[in-house]
């Protein structure tokens, strides 16, 4: 097998002739692996923004870290809280405590678009539509909706304005991923779901609605200056955030939550009040995601490149605006705006597919119409059905971005009770939702084999060259989501 895993050169790539718009497809480059969009996509502009949105970001930062500096009274964004906002009066036990109840949803959407290689003989209504030569193109395939809800309980203790320890509990009330033909699309013309013939995936398609309780998580959170101990208009704040697998697995055939991943989000936050009406913040972070022996990321041997779990890192800066402030009542009501943006790394993932591609009626155990198209292309043999391995539903997904903005109310009714509301929206890059490495060159011959000169298989126990490979691949695009969360905090 070639070293490059037969992804397409970009020298075989034509422009996109005007009668493919009849068939909802579109033509992008693909290139070598160290020459992908995707790959190189982070280094223009440090994030991947034009010069203009860079600019603005930059100033918008720049501006936010020198008001960190003014004269207004002494208290903490939300970012860098910990636990009231206002300073410990004389007289007070230093030490405070709070439960928080949050209430949570979100829905987000995409569409799901599918490669296939072109050639000459494919036709349109108005002729060939590929007269140059061979196209990787995208087809419209599917559209994906998942809906999610949540509530968290978090209980926390504090001291002095210093360090705040909490607990918090998430119960998942719902959260279903649905899948269903692309507009124009159906049985007849669909490239993964088709009447005429087996399919990868089957559609439309419904996941079950998984409920119950989450991944527990540990948290610290330090203060090495905080204006509301220290009288002054500036904080810092600093996070360590420990999610525990605590949550059953979730599966194609069950309706568990979790993935049995240990979770641990560290950050450092800045806050300042140069004027009574308003205070900025920012906040950095990242999330490093480590596998458990239970969880569908185990590595699987030496040509199991990219088994694990995908990481983040972040970055979120806005204002709390406060048009209302009662001090010697610790009672403030503050507008907050806000935006962010993420980079998850590429790895393997429960993505919008997982559900429809685990629970394939392709299968090689069917009596029936025994289906090779969710088999692993290196061959192992499953232990429990006596064939060939097949798709879990978790696959390998490129790196893409994540941006958000955010706008939310926080009312300090007085010193024991909190009310919180916010609403927010988010648009992702697109991505290759299946992008998996065929293997690894283990004898140095510069290719991919079934079985090298020293008769091992280099090929990649998770690969699935129908899905993998560069002309079927699976590709996010015109990804959206809302959500809303409501909250109520009890101070002590």
């Amino acid at each position: 097998m070639p070293a490059n895993d037969g992804r397409p050169k970009a020298s075989a790539l034509r422009p996109r002739p005007a009668e493919l718009e009849e068939l909802h497809i579109d033509t992008y480059p693909v290139v070598a692996d160290n020459d992908r969009p995707e790959a190189t996509a982070l280094s223009s502009g440090g994030l991947g923004l034009s010069p203009r949105i860079a600019r603005f970001v930059t100033g918008a930062v720049a501006l936010c870290v020198a008001c960190f500096c003014g004269s207004a009274t002494a208290t903490a964004a939300e970012v860098t809280e910990i636990v009231d906002t206002y300073p410990v009066s004389a007289g007070d036990s230093p030490l405070r405590a709070a439960v928080s109840l949050d209430w949570r949803w979100s829905e987000r959407k995409s569409r799901v678009r599918r490669e296939f290689v072109c050639t000459p003989a494919t036709m349109t209504g108005s002729g060939q539509a590929c007269p140059d030569g061979p196209t990787v193109l995208l087809a419209n395939d599917a559209q994906s909706r998942t809906v999610f809800s949540e509530v968290r309980l978090t209980a926390a203790i504090a001291y002095a304005g210093w360090a705040r320890l909490h607990l918090q509990l998430p119960i998942v009330v719902g959260h279903r991923v649905g899948l269903t033909y692309d507009q124009d699309v159906d049985g007849t013309n669909s490239l993964s779901a088709p009447l005429d013939r087996p399919g990868v995936i089957g559609l439309p398609h419904r996941g079950p609605v998984r409920s119950g309780v989450g991944d527990v998580a540990l948290g610290l959170r330090l203060t090495p200056v905080s204006a509301a101990r220290d009288g002054g208009t500036f904080t810092w704040a600093l996070d360590l955030d420990v999610g525990l697998p605590t949550a059953a697995r979730r599966g194609v055939n069950n309706d568990d939550v979790g993935e049995k991943v240990w979770t641990i989000d560290v950050g450092t936050a800045f806050s300042g009040r140069p004027t009574p009406w308003a205070e900025p913040f920012l906040r950095l972070g990242a999330r490093f995601r480590s596998a458990t022996d239970a969880s569908r990321y185990v590595n699987l041997g030496p040509t199991h490149e990219g088994s694990g779990p995908q990481q983040e890192v972040g970055v979120r800066a806005g204002v709390e605006f406060i048009p209302f402030e009662r001090p010697a009542l610790k009672s403030s009501v503050r507008i907050l705006v806000g935006a962010s943006a993420d980079i998850v790394l590429g790895g393997r993932a429960h993505t919008s597919l997982f559900e429809a591609l685990g629970a394939s009626a392709c299968d090689p155990a069917s009596s029936e119409a025994p289906c090779d198209l969710t088999t692993f292309t290196r061959g192992d043999i499953d232990p429990v059905t006596g064939l060939p391995r097949k798709a879990d539903g978790v696959t390998n997904t490129d790196q893409f971005m994540r941006f958000g903005l955010s706008v939310g109310v926080r009312y300090e009714v007085f010193e024991t009770l909190q009310l919180t509301a916010n609403a927010h929206v988010g648009w992702e890059t697109a991505h290759f939702l299946t992008n998996a490495d065929a293997g690894v060159d283990l004898d140095g011959e510069d290719d991919i084999q079934a079985s090298n000169a020293d008769g091992d298989n280099e090929l990649s126990p998770t690969y699935n060259s129908n899905y993998d490979q560069p002309g079927g691949r699976f590709r996010a695009t015109d990804i959206q989501s809302v959500g809303v969360n409501l909250g109520i905090q009890a101070r002590f």
